[in-house]
């Protein structure tokens, strides 16, 4: 990773009016904060507060009096930091623990508190690359699915439950829309070992045979899962096969009366 960071300013901030954090030429304190428990939020590891402290002269311990006047002070330009600098690796570590500040320009909507943004051009290239890779490869895995795959995988993105009248065209650009918004999701959909299990569930409830009453799953009133995973694992034993088989024909059986219709 490049030593020099960036610390920018969110011009989209909900913080922030007309895209400015305050008057032009007046100054931003990134000041330190408090958790839940009373203890101030410094982003350091005992260990680098030892060897920080040490650097820099310093008590770092989250009760030391230097933290109540600590701070990082932003005008209007960007600022950078130099991490092989101690002073500016403590002010890094303290930044990325920050809820100012989003640790980078790619997962900043992750930050809804954030008025600034860390950037550093390697680890955002790295990002990207990454995410086209992805992409390349979430293309490659749609281009082998058969309709029949297409149909179940996009049953497990939210409001395609029941997808029995939907013509081959509309199933084919719909999947590749969710394809196109998270292809992380995609391939971890596509790679699943219980894919054909969840796929099963969620047809079993789309018709009927299962019912699901918040994460729990019940044929009539028995409970057979508190959530998917336990409800596959219970299905998949072998000793509960003629319940899977019984499940199987009912399914069967209610999605030709749908087709009937």
């Amino acid at each position: 990773m490049s030593n020099i960071i960036t610390l920018k300013n969110i011009k989209d901030s909900k913080q922030t009016w007309s895209g400015f954090l305050r008057y032009k030429n007046t100054k931003d304190h990134i000041a330190p904060y408090m958790d839940s428990t009373g203890t101030v939020v410094t982003g350091l590891t005992r260990d680098d507060e030892e060897r920080l402290g040490k650097l820099l002269k310093k008590d770092l311990s989250p009760s030391s009096p230097f933290w109540y006047e600590y701070s990082i002070i932003m005008m209007d330009k960007p600022k950078d930091f130099n991490l092989d600098i101690p002073e500016h690796e403590l002010a890094y570590k303290f930044m990325l623990a920050h809820m100012r500040v989003a640790n980078s320009i790619t997962d900043r909507h992750q930050f809804p508190y954030a008025d600034y943004v860390i950037y550093n051009e390697e680890t955002e290239a790295q990002v990207k690359n990454k995410e086209f890779t992805n992409k390349r490869k979430a293309n490659i895995e749609f281009e082998k699915l058969s309709l029949d795959q297409m149909v179940g995988i996009l049953k497990l993105y939210p409001n395609y439950a029941n997808l029995t009248s939907v013509s081959p065209d509309v199933i084919s650009a719909k999947l590749y829309e969710e394809l196109e918004k998270d292809s992380d999701k995609f391939l971890r959909l596509i790679g699943d070992k219980k894919l054909d299990m969840k796929i099963f569930l969620k047809d079993l409830v789309a018709a009927a045979v299962l019912r699901k009453n918040k994460s729990a799953y019940y044929y009539g009133d028995d409970n057979i899962g508190h959530d998917e995973e336990s409800t596959i694992t219970y299905l998949e034993d072998p000793e509960n096969n003629g319940l899977k088989v019984a499940l199987s024909k009912e399914l069967a059986n209610k999605t030709k009366k749908e087709k009937v219709k």
